[in-house]
């Protein structure tokens, strides 16, 4: 435990944290009559006692906060909330963020004094998170490493250092889920069936806007009439469908980013869709949108339109699929028995149920089920890969993609589609090559150069 020292009007204590040492000393008691302690790690014991003297005195001149006993989750609300109040962060950032911390709370780091974290409660807790996607364990790094750093500024200087200062963030256990575009057969394809055996979906004409523009889908659900010049051939964007921190649709007075305001010049096919659509379709609402739901009186989601997407390429296999056994231990809860919709094995066969298993509600997840499994993963997502991939595929610079796309930086532009970029820059290098190769031939199929303006 080390050697207890006296400082002040409580004892200080050492104590041995991996390869460091924390010193600990009480410090009065708060308005509840509970002890104050104050606490710092470092490399030394004398590096430890230094820092927590240093907070004494801060303390005694009323620079401390009264963060000094809070919780890893403590800290984080605070500053999601700070946020959120200042119009730093909207509704769908503030419920992820939210969503983060609950992951937090749930593996118990949670609930631990920032103070008393060490580096071997952060290696369990994110050991733990290596069954998540990259993108859920670099939100909760973020979180963790913006309360650690606000708890060890010199303002604050509730702890010593911030423990993920030398720590190597794992990675995930998954693959990557990268959304791909279609193929150019593919496209067809799907344009067609839109066109023809899906003429009436209620989506239609939001999928192939996406498929012409390169939108994002909340940005096509926000716009209005007056965003719509069919004499320029003009989109503007300057709203978004998202969610409130209620999870209610709502209509956000700004696109996903401050680049996403933009107006963008519309394509022929999407002018011709767009015409028709306000000519022949275009109802009027109290919201003044271009596509609204009339049936339950609200905004269109984009989950909304994701659904049909989903369904209509797997019902017309547009991409790749095979259809395979699966155990229905994959779902989380048991669904409702259908005939002939799930099988038994039996030996090495698979045999379709004509009635319902008594054991079905204890022991369901012994049967099977087909299910569609595709080449790739897909979303709706993948129209608007699919409109940047043409549009490289066709010479476009990548500034002007970033500009149509609504992208903040040119760098995402380019890393998004780096394999996009890289082949069509092959083709290119491939057509250079060529013609340096046939410069000899070419060049002996040519009289005598002459000088400038001599016949």
């Amino acid at each position: 435990m080390g050697n207890k020292k006296v400082r002040g009007n409580g004892e200080g204590s050492y104590f041995k944290v991996g390869n460091k040492w924390r010193y600990q000393v009480s410090f009065g008691k708060d308005a509840d009559g509970k002890l104050i302690r104050l606490s710092a790690i470092a490399d030394t014991k004398a590096k430890a006692k230094a820092a927590v003297e240093r907070k004494i005195k801060d303390r005694e001149k009323g620079l401390l906060p009264d963060t000094e006993n809070s919780t890893v989750h403590d800290i984080i609300k605070m500053q999601i909330e700070d946020d959120y109040a200042s119009n730093i962060i909207h509704d769908n950032t503030y419920r992820r963020r939210l969503d983060t911390l609950k992951r937090i709370d749930d593996n118990g780091l949670g609930e631990i004094l920032v103070k008393n974290v060490d580096e071997t409660q952060i290696k369990k807790f994110f050991h733990g998170m290596t069954g998540y996607s990259n993108s859920v364990i670099n939100k909760a790094y973020d979180a963790l490493n913006n309360c650690f750093k606000y708890c060890c500024s010199k303002k604050h200087r509730i702890i010593e250092y911030n423990p993920l200062e030398d720590f190597n963030k794992p990675k995930s256990s998954k693959v990557d889920r990268k959304v791909t575009a279609f193929t150019v057969d593919e496209e067809l394809a799907f344009i067609h069936i839109l066109n023809n055996q899906e003429k009436s979906n209620r989506y239609r004409y939001q999928m192939l806007l996406m498929l012409y523009t390169g939108m994002r889908m909340g940005e096509i659900n926000a716009l209005s009439l007056n965003d719509v010049s069919l004499n320029f051939k003009t989109i503007r964007i300057r709203r978004t469908i998202t969610k409130d921190k209620y999870d209610k649709p709502i209509l956000n007075d700004r696109p996903k980013t401050d680049a996403g305001t933009r107006t963008i010049k519309m394509t022929n096919e999407a002018f011709t869709l767009l015409q028709e659509y306000i000519n022949n379709h275009y109802r009027k609402n109290d919201e003044q949108l271009l596509f609204y739901d009339f049936k339950n009186k609200t905004y269109i989601t984009t989950n909304q339109v994701n659904a049909s997407f989903k369904r209509i390429v797997e019902r017309y296999r547009i991409i790749p699929m095979q259809k395979a056994l699966i155990s229905l231990s994959e779902k989380k809860k048991c669904p409702a028995f259908k005939k002939y919709t799930f099988y038994e094995k039996k030996g090495k066969e698979y045999k379709a149920i004509a009635k319902e298993p008594k054991n079905w509600t204890t022991k369901w997840s012994q049967y099977y089920f087909y299910k569609l499994i595709p080449d790739r993963d897909f979303s709706q997502h993948m129209m608007r890969h699919t409109f940047a991939t043409r549009a490289i595929e066709a010479g476009i610079s990548p500034k002007v993609l970033q500009h149509m796309l609504g992208h903040s930086d040119i760098s995402i532009t380019l890393d998004t589609y780096t394999d996009v970029f890289d082949r069509f820059e092959n083709q290119q290098l491939d057509l250079i090559n060529d013609y340096m190769q046939s410069l000899p031939e070419r060049n002996k199929s040519n009289t005598a150069p002459c000088a400038i303006g001599v016949q």
